[in-house]
């Protein structure tokens, strides 16, 4: 293989080797948005099922029935 050839080779896997890198970088960035979005999402959620579950029961009340099961059940979240 001649010089022209293996510089033109390097050159153009320099290149694609980069644009990968760019690619990747904006898919990682694009699933990190995704999985957070879902998590607000899941939150919202959770949020709402307890509003609908307990229309006529306080904030204040709900707080610490929550609090009391968990300790209960001896999980977290």
């Amino acid at each position: 293989m001649d010089t022209t050839m293996f510089q033109l080779r390097s050159f153009v896997h320099q290149r694609l080797y980069t644009a990968a890198e760019e690619i990747l970088g904006e898919v990682e960035k694009t699933i990190t948005l995704v999985f957070n979005e879902v998590d607000v999402s899941n939150v919202r959620s959770e949020e709402e099922s307890w509003k609908s579950a307990t229309p006529d029961t306080p904030a204040k009340e709900i707080s610490c029935r929550a609090f009391t099961d968990q300790q209960h059940s001896g999980t977290w979240r």
